[in-house]
């Protein structure tokens, strides 16, 4: 009977420690967001690459008789 408890035991164990990971990454990745924003800024000023102002909006039917 010992063995099962200690299995059992062991399980729990293993789903904590599992728990405690996930909420380190989750955290970690909360903490570290602001950071990649701003990054993400600094990176988007200093490129060529313009962003897209406007993203044309076209339907499915424009599209099929535009590529026919």
């Amino acid at each position: 009977m010992k063995i099962f408890v200690d299995a059992i035991v062991a399980s729990f164990e293993m789903l904590g420690m599992f728990f405690c990971a996930f909420v380190v990454i989750f955290l970690l990745a909360i903490i570290l967001y602001p950071l990649e924003n701003k990054l993400s800024e600094m990176v988007w000023k200093h490129s060529d690459v313009k962003i897209p102002k406007n993203v044309h909006n076209s339907s499915f039917r424009e599209f099929s008789h535009k590529h026919r």
